[in-house]
């Protein structure tokens, strides 16, 4: 058993960092977002954001730097929130993982089983 838990913990000490990591990056990314429109059967591809008040909206169809710096954000945006979903999941597994070592697992058998010498469960 305490090899699946070191295998839980190892999983959890990677995505986190690879979570502080993601975060790290997020924030030299551009505010905003892309937008994409389909005019005339041609595809236009805008960064929107919003500032202050103002919805503002640039043409970035021939800027595929913007479009990648962009479609990078939304994927580090979407991976952090099923990170966190996952570390959440891993530390609930960790913390609820019953041992299974021989004499923990026939502690929980009826007496009957109990009394009876080890070497009968190998």
């Amino acid at each position: 058993m305490d090899n699946y838990k070191q295998i839980i913990r190892g999983m959890l000490e990677s995505m986190t960092c690879i979570r502080e990591q993601y975060r790290e990056e997020l924030e030299s990314c551009p505010k905003g977002s892309l937008w994409k429109t389909d005019q005339n059967g041609r595809v236009c591809y805008y960064w929107a954001y919003r500032k202050g008040d103002i919805y503002v909206r640039h043409a970035i169809s021939s800027d595929p730097q913007m479009q990648r710096q962009l479609a990078r954000k939304a994927y580090l945006t979407k991976s952090l929130k099923l990170l966190d979903r996952n570390i959440y999941q891993l530390g609930r597994a960790l913390d609820s993982m019953e041992p299974l070592e021989m004499g923990a697992v026939v502690s929980r058998l009826t007496k009957a089983y109990q009394d009876l010498p080890g070497e009968y469960f190998l």
